[in-house]
C-alpha cells in the first residue's frame, strides 16, 4: 500500500505550496487546481499545469482545491490557503484549544495576531476541508486578548479529523490571514480500526453501486442526465454533475446507535455517517457497528437523498415515504453484503455480536418478527411506523430475488427468482433516476409503478411482449397486496393491457410510446 503523502504546508507570508510523498513516490508531482473564492476581491486562478516537482509557486491569496499526482499516478486531493501580503499571523491557542479523544469532540481556538494592524469588525471567514461552510460566513468572536482575536471554530461544528484550510478577512483593510490545519486522528488503536473497517467497506459498496447504475442519456424532456462520477470514494450527483457530496464516517460513543446517515447536515461537500465505536462503558465490550449489510443500510440514505429524494420529514406524523426510504436502504445492505460477503443470510444486523442491542430484521420471514409481508395486511402499522412498514417493500425485494409465492385476498401469486444482482439493479435504478417518476409519486403504487418502468427499461419488451424481468416485478407486488399495472400511462408491454371487446384498438396499446 502507498503511504499518503503529509499534509500540504505553507512558507509563512508566501504564495507557494510544498508537498512530501513516501519514500517511494520522492517528491515528484503534477500539480492542478483551482482558486475557489471569487467574492470581496478574490479572483480565480488557475494554478498553471506545466507546476512540478516538489512545489507550487506564483499563486494569488486565497484558498485553492488542488490535486497532486506523483510519478507512481497516485493522486492526493487537497485544499489549501495562501495568505495575503503583509498578512496577520494566525496560530492555534494552545491554552483554549481542546483537541478530540477516542470519545469526545474537541474545538479549535484561533489566535489573530496585531489586530489592531487588522482591523477591527468587517471580519469574515471560510473553512475548507472534511467540514467545510458552504458560504463565507461572519466569524463570532470569542474574545479579544490583548491585540489579537480569538475565535473558535466549533461554530462549524465538531471538526473531524483532516486537512483543513481557514482564511480570515478584514473586508474593510482587505488584510487576509490563513492557516493550514491538519487534524490527526486520536491515538485510538481500536477506534483507528473501526474507521480502517468503515471506510474499506463504504469503498466496495460503493463501486459496486455505481457499476450497476444504468444512465439514460436523457430524461423525458430530452435533458442530458448524469447520476454519478465515474470515479472517487463516496461521491454523488443528482442531474448536476458538479455537485457531490462525499461521505465522512464519523465514530460515536452511544453503544445503543449502532450507526446513523446524518441526512440534515448534508452540506456542499460533505455527509456524515456516524458509526458506533462499539464500547460499552459498562462492562468494555467492544463492539462496533461496522458490518457490510449495517454501513450499506446507511449508504442507500445516501443514494436516495442525492436521487429521488423520499424522506419523511414528519416524525410525528410519519407516512409511507419513511417505510419505502427504509426498506430501500435495507435492500441496498442486503445487495451489498451478497457482493462483498456471500452468504447472504437475509438477515439486516445479524453479523453484529449477540450482545448488541440492535433489532435484528428477517427479511425472508417478516411474519416471524411481528411484521406485515402484505400491503395493509396483518401486522401493517396503521400508525405508518417505518421500520415496520418498510417490511413489505424489502420482502417484496426478497421475493423478487429468491422467488417464491404468497396467497393475498385467497389468490396465490408465485414469483420466479430473477437472482438478487438483477432485482438490485431494478430496485437501484428506481430510485436514482427521476425518469421513471419515483421522486412525483412518493407511496407504495408509485414505488410499484416507479420499478416496474425501471425494469422495463432494463429489460425491454421484445415485439410488444414484455419480458420476463418485468412479468417477474409486477408478480411480486402483487404477490405482496399491490397491482399497480392498471395505473401505468402509457402501458409498457402487452401484458399490461387490459382484454378489451373491440380487437381493433388493440395494436394501439401495444406500441410503446
Amino acid at each position: 500500500m502507498t503511504t499518503v503523502p503529509t499534509p500540504f504546508t505553507i512558507a509563512n507570508g508566501t504564495a507557494a505550496i510544498a508537498l512530501t510523498g513516501s519514500s517511494s513516490q520522492g517528491n515528484d508531482f503534477t500539480y492542478t487546481g483551482n482558486q475557489v473564492l471569487t467574492t470581496f476581491g478574490f479572483t480565480a486562478h488557475a494554478i498553471d499545469t506545466t507546476n512540478s516537482g516538489a512545489s507550487v509557486a506564483n499563486l494569488k491569496a486565497g484558498i485553492y482545491s488542488i490535486s497532486a499526482t506523483a510519478v507512481d499516478g497516485c493522486t492526493y486531493e487537497e485544499v489549501v490557503a495562501i495568505p495575503g501580503d503583509n498578512a496577520p499571523q494566525i496560530s492555534i491557542d494552545e491554552a483554549a484549544t481542546v483537541l478530540p479523544t477516542c470519545h469526545a469532540g474537541g474545538n479549535i481556538r484561533l489566535s489573530i495576531a496585531d489586530a489592531s494592524s487588522f482591523g477591527a469588525g468587517n471580519l469574515v471567514m471560510v473553512l475548507k476541508g472534511p467540514v467545510s461552510s458552504n458560504n463565507i460566513v461572519t466569524p463570532a468572536v470569542a474574545a479579544t486578548v490583548g491585540n489579537s482575536y480569538k475565535i473558535d471554530l466549533n461554530q462549524f461544528g465538531a471538526l473531524q479529523p483532516g486537512n483543513y484550510a481557514v482564511l480570515v478577512m478584514n473586508v474593510g483593510t482587505q488584510k487576509v490571514g490563513v492557516l493550514n490545519l491538519y487534524l490527526p486522528y486520536p491515538d485510538c488503536s481500536e477506534q483507528r480500526k473501526v474507521l480502517q473497517t468503515a471506510y474499506w467497506a463504504i469503498e466496495k459498496i460503493h463501486n459496486q453501486c455505481k457499476t450497476n447504475i444504468i444512465t439514460p442519456t436523457t430524461d423525458a424532456n430530452g435533458n442530458p442526465i448524469s447520476n454519478m462520477p465515474a470515479n472517487g470514494i463516496s461521491q454523488f450527483t443528482a442531474e448536476v454533475s458538479s455537485q457531490q457530496r462525499s461521505i465522512d464516517l464519523q465514530l460515536c460513543a452511544d453503544i445503543e446507535v449502532q450507526a446513523v446517515a446524518s441526512i440534515p447536515q448534508m452540506t456542499a461537500t460533505s455527509a456524515p455517517i456516524r458509526i458506533s465505536s462499539g464500547l460499552d462503558f459498562s462492562d468494555n465490550i467492544f463492539q462496533p457497528a461496522v458490518t457490510i449489510d449495517i454501513l450499506a443500510h446507511e449508504y442507500g440514505h445516501f443514494l436516495n437523498a442525492r436521487g429521488v429524494n423520499i424522506n419523511d420529514n414528519s416524525p410525528s406524523s410519519p407516512t409511507e415515504k419513511g417505510a419505502i426510504s427504509e426498506g430501500f436502504s435495507d435492500i441496498i445492505g442486503l445487495w451489498a453484503e451478497s457482493y462483498i460477503s456471500p452468504p447472504l443470510d437475509w438477515i439486516i444486523g445479524n453479523d453484529l455480536p449477540i450482545s448488541s442491542s440492535f433489532t435484528k430484521r428477517n427479511i425472508a420471514n417478516p411474519l416471524s418478527d411481528g411484521k406485515p409481508s402484505i400491503y395493509q395486511g396483518a401486522n401493517w402499522s396503521a400508525a405508518n411506523e417505518i421500520y415496520t412498514n418498510s417490511r413489505v417493500f424489502s420482502y417484496w425485494f426478497y421475493l423478487l430475488s429468491e422467488g417464491g409465492s404468497q396467497e393475498v385476498n385467497g389468490v396465490t401469486y408465485t414469483v420466479p427468482a430473477l437472482g438478487i444482482e438483477t432485482a438490485g439493479k431494478i430496485t437501484l435504478a428506481a430510485f436514482v433516476n427521476s425518469l421513471f417518476g419515483l421522486n412525483m409519486d412518493q407511496n407504495y403504487m408509485g414505488l410499484c409503478r416507479a420499478t416496474t418502468r425501471a425494469a422495463n427499461a432494463l429489460f425491454p419488451p421484445v415485439g410488444g411482449t414484455c419480458s420476463p424481468e418485468v412479468l417477474a416485478v409486477r408478480d411480486a407486488w402483487r404477490a405482496v397486496g399491490l397491482d399497480c399495472w392498471g395505473t401505468i400511462t402509457p402501458a409498457l408491454c402487452a401484458a399490461a393491457c387490459p382484454d378489451l371487446p373491440d380487437p381493433l384498438l388493440q395494436p394501439f396499446l401495444l406500441v410503446r410510446v
